[in-house]
């Protein structure tokens, strides 16, 4: 028979069950927890329906004047720098020469390049000169000699028309005459060899005039030529000098372009301050790298931020941002605020960037912003903020719950399907 672990009176205890429900009376601790807890719970849903959440993105830009800064660069290919006549921070006003540049160059033998040249187009000037002098004299030697032979050449024509007149009135009478020896040959009283004499006078006189005529009309043909002539020589030398003109007017822009190209004058084009100054005397100018950049006088300084294109969408005027000075670490000297004015239409690829002290990597749009603060505060000092400083700036791209935020997944998750 087998033995039991538990007594036999223990098991039958267990068996016997009470009468009626038991019923557990909270206690006032839990009660207390249980309503803390729920408001609590309450709270945080509050809270994350009615808290907001910026989705914020960093930019780059920097600081400059509304005006820009005005860089100044050699307009040679290659010179040496004469005379530097500023100072860095030396105030300048608008046609105020600041930089010489001598562009001469040297040959072999040692000779200035621009100085032969020079010489050369001067010496050619210097011939067109004369020529335009000399044209004058012979133009009017030229019309006078036409004159001249015009007028020989009517008189002549007179002389050919008395000529033929008195050789018509000898073939008159030698007709008559003829007439008159034919009527005496044939009553015998003149001889036939007589009056084949008289013929041959005759047809002497014709032929006489026949070359008179053929004359006149060679000697009309040559009047008609030089009258012609006469009428188109001023045309003709007016021609000739508006060419010779015409030379010295190109002479005289080679002359000019070469003194330009062996002295050339930078001024300043408006009223500022000098600002970058890298010219000094005897240094070899590069045309791709600026000598020195003026800044407007008392010009108050503004933020030009670059936003990627992905960053646009919600940028607008009024919009305040977070400033952060790469020269002022944000984390020891602070943020400061700035005000988007403006917000550019189009965007600005990488190579279309010019003059910006930042590598742009993609296409972006162009944002102006003005500062709350002209200074930052330093070490119990106020820096003034100066044109060409970096920045990154924060910009808020919209708002949304933070209930939104933490279910966010699951949103666009439905907007998927």
């Amino acid at each position: 028979m087998q033995q039991s672990l538990f007594r036999q009176s223990a098991i039958e205890h267990q068996k016997d069950r009470l009468h009626g429900e038991i019923l557990l009376i909270p206690t006032f601790s839990h009660v207390f927890i249980t309503l803390c807890v729920s408001a609590w719970i309450v709270a945080v849903i509050a809270w994350l329906v009615t808290s907001q959440y910026a989705r914020k993105e960093s930019v780059q830009g920097w600081l400059e004047p509304p005006n820009g800064v005005m860089k100044l660069f050699p307009q040679t290919t290659s010179g040496r720098i004469e005379q530097v006549l500023v100072t860095e921070g030396q105030q300048v006003t608008a046609g105020q020469t600041l930089v010489v540049i001598d562009g001469d160059r040297t040959l072999l033998g040692g000779t200035s390049l621009q100085t032969t040249l020079l010489e050369e187009y001067k010496n050619q000037q210097r011939i067109l000169l004369t020529q335009l002098e000399r044209s004058d004299i012979i133009d009017a030697i030229s019309i006078q000699s036409a004159q001249s032979k015009l007028v020989a050449m009517e008189q002549d024509l007179t002389r050919l028309d008395t000529q033929i007149s008195t050789l018509q009135k000898r073939q008159s009478l030698v007709s008559s005459r003829y007439d008159n020896y034919q009527s005496m040959r044939k009553s015998g009283l003149l001889s036939k060899a007589d009056l084949e004499e008289l013929l041959e006078q005759k047809l002497a006189l014709q032929n006489q005039e026949q070359a008179l005529q053929r004359e006149k009309i060679n000697l009309n043909n040559d009047i008609n030529t030089n009258k012609n002539h006469l009428l188109t020589l001023p045309q003709n030398q007016l021609n000739q000098a508006n060419q010779i003109k015409s030379q010295l007017s190109d002479l005289a822009l080679k002359i000019a372009q070469l003194e330009g190209q062996s002295r050339h004058i930078l001024k300043a084009t408006r009223d500022g301050v000098v600002s970058n100054l890298q010219a000094q005397v005897g240094q070899q100018t590069n045309i791709n790298t600026p000598l020195l950049s003026v800044v407007p006088r008392d010009s108050v300084i503004q933020a030009k931020l670059l936003i990627p294109v992905k960053a646009i969408g919600f940028i607008e005027q009024g919009q305040v941002i977070q400033i952060r000075y790469d020269a002022f670490p944000y984390q020891k000297f602070g943020l400061y605020q700035g005000t988007i004015t403006s917000v550019s239409d189009s965007i600005i690829l990488p190579n279309e960037v010019h003059f910006a002290p930042l590598n742009i990597q993609e296409p972006v749009y162009l944002v102006h912003a003005t500062l709350e603060s002209q200074w930052v505060s330093a070490y119990g000092k106020e820096l003034s903020l100066k044109s060409g400083m970096t920045l990154s700036a924060d910009v808020q791209l919209g708002e949304r719950s933070l209930l939104e935020w933490i279910f966010e997944p699951l949103l666009s998750l439905r907007g998927r399907i």
